[in-house]
């Protein structure tokens, strides 16, 4: 082999060894404790600590391929991992995509008015679907024009290390790159914790609390008028005609 050739290769197995330096990812463990307002205003550990969204910043990655599939059923948002709930929120990378599917048996229309990702997937029959891209970081509340209920948030995140809580508030984020990163918490109705700088790897456990606030599910229709002129097909079944027990 030449001397150039020694050169090029030495250059070569420098500049791999570099990108494997740089992908480099250890896991960070922790919990989050979530408090919420007892008797006399006193603070006071939730019951259930699960459902909070769990990331790190300081760095950006591409997203995955994979595609999540939000489900309407039973007038409920249901979130891929059989998760439902207005409390709950889904995580994904900016640049991916989330396919809406309709699995009930009426119409729903599924609409965002956030800034980050205002989209109107129209009236959808039952197996509908459709897919929605979100390619800007931000939270992006997502609604029913038809179901004033059905409430749902997609949390947008510059990259895939996130996790999402169990009940008793662990949680596990792996794939995080080393360095100095802040690691910070998201949940519906609860004020952020103040972020938690890390430098990766690191060994001691990761630390949040957050206050949970009265849930507020308030909303208007997508055009920014009240649901109580809506009809609904489910209710005109089930309710009772006026003067029957």
């Amino acid at each position: 082999m030449g001397r150039r050739s020694v050169a090029v290769a030495a250059a070569a197995a420098l500049s791999l060894s570099a990108v494997a330096v740089a992908q480099e990812t250890a896991v960070l463990r922790g919990k989050v404790e979530v408090m919420t307002r007892g008797e006399g205003g006193k603070l006071v550990p939730a019951a259930d600590s699960s459902g909070v969204v769990v990331y790190a910043t300081g760095f950006t990655q591409d997203p995955s391929s994979e595609v999540p599939v939000v489900r309407q059923k039973f007038k409920s948002f249901i979130l891929p991992d059989g998760r439902g709930g207005a409390f709950r929120a889904l995580p994904v990378t900016r640049g991916q995509s989330v396919e809406f599917v309709n699995d009930d048996v009426e119409l729903h229309n599924v609409f965002s008015i956030s800034k980050s990702r205002e989209f109107d997937l129209g009236k959808k029959g039952p197996k509908d679907k459709e897919k929605i891209r979100f390619s800007q970081t931000g939270v992006v509340d997502v609604f029913c024009d038809i179901h004033e209920q059905m409430v749902m948030t997609i949390l947008v995140l510059p990259n895939r290390a996130f996790a999402i809580t169990g009940k008793d508030g662990s949680f596990e984020i792996k794939g995080v790159p080393h360095g100095a990163h802040e690691v910070r918490a998201w949940m519906r109705w609860a004020e952020p914790p103040t972020p938690v700088k890390v430098t990766v790897p690191q060994a001691e456990p990761v630390s949040l609390q957050m206050v949970q606030s009265k849930p507020d599910e308030a909303h208007t229709d997508k055009h920014g008028k009240s649901y109580a002129t809506h009809k609904d097909a489910y209710q005109k079944l089930t309710q009772p005609k006026p003067g029957t027990p």
